[in-house]
């Protein structure tokens, strides 16, 4: 759960297990909106100051949090999505809906690495999401 707030010092990410909040983390983004999880990793947007912020967590929470672990070009960052070496996020650059793809490395995993921006074929997007390749 994240939670959006104009006031820098107010955005928080609730880090839960199970039904149970066990850590509050600052942001110290103007807004901290979508969060996505692949194991022991998660990657949250910031749409207010357009970075992503990625962490390493266990079972007392976060281990490790870069709060700007990407910072790409664009207007909006919303939604994202993680597996495996890839991020990918939903948003708009130049008022066009995009997805941008980051990289990411199993040692480094809390910084990303800018591989493309695709057009999302749409006028809005409204998400994004990494399926399997087959």
């Amino acid at each position: 759960m994240a939670h959006l707030a104009t006031n820098a010092n107010q955005a928080a990410i609730s880090v839960a297990s199970g039904i149970e909040q066990i850590q509050l983390v600052e942001t110290k983004e103007v807004a901290a909106c979508w969060a996505a999880n692949d194991g022991r990793e998660a990657c949250i947007t910031n749409p207010g100051s357009m970075t992503v912020s990625c962490g390493r967590f266990g079972p007392g929470g976060f281990r490790s949090y870069t709060s700007a672990a990407a910072h790409p070009a664009g207007d909006s960052l919303l939604d994202l999505d993680m597996d495996g070496h890839f991020v990918v996020a939903a948003g708009t650059h130049n008022g066009a809906a995009v997805l941008t793809t980051f990289s990411r490395s199993r040692d480094n995993g809390d910084f990303l690495t800018w591989m493309s921006e695709v057009p999302a074929a749409a006028a809005v997007t409204t998400g994004a999401l990494l399926l399997p390749a087959y």
